[in-house]
């Protein structure tokens, strides 16, 4: 019953939004608080389903209907959300902090990196660049190139990707593990063994060395199994 009653208003919301973005993104010049206004909304929905999810889960189990719908409607918002962004940066390019705030980049940053499209990703990532010359907080960058790593199947750079490997979180293989801290600080980001402790993980850069070739092998085989199974 709740499920529905989201549902039936956030489509409703999202459909009038994009409708009304799409005639905004034709108008001239740039009205960056209009642009402003619906990243809040776009971030607004963005984040409602992803708030309830663990609640949601923890109540009625992991393989629940109710997980399911939840899931649903975040691919929809998630879709919605994808083409407004684009929309955004295909009219306009990467607005700076200045002009949209800091939550219009973060909102701009979160759909594109949350994006399951490889493409997506590899296509906006020098806008990203460019905004971070421009004053956006280099962190972001660092997470987006590592979810790219991740998404090809290759080491990662700043140990920011996570992976569940039989119900338990571990570090995504990285290259150069000794040498990470270094890296991260250079992009803004705390020792690694400080962020791994908020999930329970304790960092030990000669053990992931040894582990990382295995657990690497393992995940491409598993991507290539995905693959094939998603392409027929």
């Amino acid at each position: 019953m709740i499920a529905n009653k989201l549902k039936i208003a956030s489509l409703l919301l999202f459909f009038t939004l994009h409708i009304q973005f799409s005639v905004f993104c034709q108008q001239k010049p740039i009205d960056y608080s209009t642009i402003k206004v619906t990243l809040d909304k776009v971030l607004y929905e963005d984040q409602t389903y992803r708030l309830q999810f663990d609640s949601i889960r923890k109540v009625y189990g992991s393989k629940s209907k109710e997980v399911d719908s939840i899931y649903n409607l975040m691919d929809k918002a998630d879709s919605i959300n994808q083409k407004i962004v684009i929309n955004i940066l295909d009219n306009y390019g990467w607005p700076d902090t200045s002009q949209i705030g800091v939550d219009g980049n973060l909102t701009i940053w979160a759909i594109i990196h949350h994006t399951p499209d490889l493409k997506i990703q590899k296509k906006y990532l020098p806008l990203l660049k460019k905004a971070v010359k421009n004053g956006f907080e280099k962190k972001y960058l660092a997470f987006t190139v590592d979810r790219i790593a991740l998404q090809t199947s290759k080491l990662q750079t700043y140990g920011t990707q996570l992976y569940r490997d039989s119900g338990k979180y571990i570090v995504y293989p990285i290259k150069a593990p000794f040498r990470v801290d270094k890296r991260r600080k250079k992009m803004g980001l705390e020792p690694l063994a400080f962020y791994l402790s908020r999930y329970n993980i304790i960092w030990d850069p000669k053990e992931h060395k040894k582990q990382s070739y295995k657990l690497l092998k393992k995940i491409r085989k598993e991507r290539k199994k995905y693959e094939k199974q998603h392409n027929k």
